[in-house]
């Protein structure tokens, strides 16, 4: 048995065994349904007795939120794994937007609204902006053709910057996303690396390639005889600050010296 052909996604597919278990790395991240939302999804149900969580209207009330973080640390049944979020990344990244752009007040966030853990994000983000004295502007999408109409209305309503939470949904259409950006020349901050590659302006995230070592050591611990159960679902603790200057140039912004040095990679 090979172990160096683990699978990024932790489904040990390629080994060609089926484990009586689920070990996601990045859930919110991959098109899996079992992997993007395990709290909804019919494995979860089936694997633990905990209670299902409802979002009806995309939105968790505070008890949702606090039986989603309790059941990180203790997923219980045969669920574990390895999320791309954690709750100080919606503020560095907004505070890293106010640095480069001060004279925003407003800006508008594009959020998957179908997707409970980005809701969770979304709540974040707002608490963080009303501390940095910023208004936000939702723009909540479902699916593909929800985008442009939400997109377009960033000139509507003469906003100033754009931030977007990443998952499946956002992350597929993010050409469509930075280059409406780029063309409105409006400064963009993404979640994670893929917006940045394809053009975008400049991303905050969880650092993969750590949460991938990780991840590695629950399949050797699982293997191993460790139940998942006893395996918290553990949040990144290694972050990427990636800018696009050759972005910057083309929408006409100047990203402070401060700002530069702090970036993890450079694209010129």
């Amino acid at each position: 048995m090979k172990r160096e052909r683990i699978s990024l996604s932790i489904s040990l597919r390629r080994w060609k065994i089926r484990p009586p278990f689920r070990a996601c790395s990045g859930i919110d991240r991959f098109q899996s349904r079992s992997c993007r939302d395990p709290w909804r999804s019919s494995d979860w149900r089936r694997a633990t007795s905990q209670p299902k969580y409802s979002d009806r209207g995309g939105r968790y009330r505070r008890s949702h939120r606090d039986r989603a973080r309790a059941s990180l640390a203790r997923p219980g049944g045969n669920v574990t794994g390895f999320v791309d979020t954690s709750p100080e990344l919606s503020g560095k990244r907004l505070e890293l937007l106010n640095e480069i752009q001060p004279k925003n007040a407003q800006i508008a966030v594009l959020w998957n609204a179908s997707n409970p853990v980005k809701a969770l994000d979304f709540k974040e983000t707002e608490t963080v902006a009303k501390a940095l004295g910023l208004k936000l502007y939702s723009l909540e999408v479902k699916k593909p053709k929800d985008f442009d109409p939400q997109l377009n209305s960033t000139t509507t309503h003469h906003l100033g910057a754009l931030v977007v939470l990443q998952d499946a949904l956002t992350i597929g259409n993010a050409k469509r996303i930075v280059d409406f950006a780029q063309s409105s020349r409006l400064p963009a901050m993404y979640g994670s690396t893929e917006f940045v590659d394809v053009g975008g302006l400049m991303s905050y995230g969880a650092h993969f390639p750590d949460l991938f070592r990780r991840a590695a050591t629950y399949v050797d611990k699982i293997l191993k005889g460790a139940k998942p159960a006893d395996l918290p679902i553990e949040q990144p603790t290694k972050f990427e600050l990636v800018i696009n200057l050759k972005t910057a140039k083309q929408i006409g912004l100047t990203i402070p010296p401060n700002v530069l040095a702090r970036a993890d990679r450079v694209i010129r």
